[in-house]
């Protein structure tokens, strides 16, 4: 990526991971579908209590996967073989134990912060159920998520892809199976989302100790502190930026279910058409990160600025036009998930006051990722927790005192998006001309 047209290299990296994106989100909603209109109301609304909680534990390790991600992709960019190849199997060893590390907490702990955010009675243990299932089989998702950053770190962002098409369809198979035929109901989708997570990892795995680029994987190779330093400098950051912002939605979600189980579901339903519509803006922010680290590996600042524009320009024109879509057919798709009234007036309520500010979060992710991508992922997630956790709070608790409906509960979730835009953009700009006098001076000397 450190040479030939911006918007061809980025179309063609940034196509797979969206189509990756789509098809975990995807899957993912076939589950809330499926245990909608098979078991009810009640099921849906468990496993959108369980998201939260697994984003919690999930998305420190999440961020490390990032910060990974930009360091092999810097010493990509350097062309350096031996230390990529060393870095691998670094990332690898570490990310695998940290994995059976959230396996344990997870399961430990899933009750315990269930019972904090005070879900309705009626779908704890439906929850817990579900919680106890999906970190039992935790390392699936930890793993594949590590593999796959390592081949976009490199520029290969179709071979995962092909893994996840097959993980996908097994996934809806294993739902038919488990929910529709054996009638396990939440038990039987955290089963199946366990199983083709792992073999999703399991089939990139294999590619990563039989290929004969310096980026595979070998178990001969010793763990190096200095990459462990490195990932922990790129990635801690973007962990806890993750795991506090999912501690906001969970005291988001307290609020939302204080107006009940219909009104908790109407919530899900919003958060899976929000996350297929975050595809966009995720898998174009990934690719910005590794075009962004691999041309500031090279020291070409002025290639890393064109491509954080067509990063935007890409991000903010298929973001409006879901946008779009999604409030003009937003009928056949709430009532994709079952047959509940009252569930789907709180569901066209959420969606009316939030998806607007679809294109506000493709502005913050845009800058977040270029920051990353420049080495500074602290500062994103400075940025990142001012908007999403101090910003949303101070207004979550204001609204909660004097106005506490459930739109005005709802817009706390585009404000911290707004706040965090606000503090990042100047504070990537400082940065940039900073970059700009070093790398001057460097090449003078």
């Amino acid at each position: 990526m450190t040479s030939g047209p911006i918007w061809k290299q980025m179309l063609l990296f940034a196509v797979p991971l969206l189509l990756g994106e789509v098809l975990q989100q995807l899957y993912a909603m076939v589950d809330s579908v499926m245990l909608g209109r098979l078991v009810g109301s009640a099921a849906l609304a468990a496993v959108g209590a369980a998201d939260s909680v697994v984003n919690i534990l999930v998305g420190f390790f999440t961020g490390l996967s990032v910060g990974c991600t930009v360091v092999i992709a810097q010493i990509f960019g350097r062309k350096d073989e031996r230390q990529l190849h060393a870095a691998v199997h670094t990332v690898v060893a570490v990310t695998f134990l940290c994995g059976l590390l959230l396996t344990g907490v997870g399961v430990a702990l899933c009750r315990v912060i269930l019972r904090l955010m005070d879900v309705p009675g009626d779908v704890l243990e439906d929850t817990a159920r579900y919680l106890t299932i999906y970190f039992g089989g935790l390392i699936g998702l930890v793993m594949y998520n590590i593999f796959a950053g390592i081949m976009r770190a490199v520029g290969n962002s179709r071979q995962p892809l092909h893994f996840l098409f097959f993980s996908s369809a097994l996934n809806i198979a294993l739902d038919y199976v488990f929910i529709a035929g054996f009638r396990l109901g939440v038990a039987g989708a955290a089963y199946a989302t366990v199983l083709s997570q792992s073999i999703s990892a399991l089939l990139c795995f294999v590619l990563l100790l039989r290929t004969k680029e310096p980026w595979g994987f070998s178990f001969r190779e010793r763990i190096e502190t200095n990459f462990i330093r490195a990932m922990a400098r790129h990635g801690v950051p973007i962990g806890l930026q993750k795991t506090i912002n999912s501690l906001s939605n969970v005291i988001l979600l307290s609020a939302i279910a204080s107006f009940g189980t219909n009104v908790l579901s109407g919530y899900t339903i919003y958060r899976k058409v929000h996350h297929v519509s975050m595809c966009v803006t995720t898998a174009i922010g990934s690719a910005g990160t590794t075009f962004i680290s691999q041309n500031f590996g090279a020291r070409d600042l002025n290639r890393c600025r064109r491509g954080l524009l067509v990063t935007l320009s890409l991000s903010m024109l298929l973001q409006a036009f879901l946008v779009v879509l999604t409030l003009l057919f937003h009928e056949p798709i709430i009532h994709l998930f079952g047959k509940d009234e009252a569930m789907f007036d709180s569901a066209r309520t959420i969606l009316f006051t939030i998806m607007w500010a679809q294109l506000l979060h493709a502005v913050m992710i845009t800058y977040v990722s270029a920051l990353r991508g420049y080495g500074h992922a602290t500062r994103g997630t400075l940025c990142m927790i001012g908007g999403l956790v101090v910003g949303r709070q101070i207004y979550l608790t204001a609204v909660r005192l004097w106005a506490n409906g459930l739109r005005a509960v709802c817009f706390s979730i585009p404000m911290g998006w707004i706040i965090a835009a606000a503090l990042m953009i100047p504070s990537f700009y400082s940065l940039d001309r900073r970059h700009q006098r070093e790398f001057s001076e460097e090449k003078n000397d």
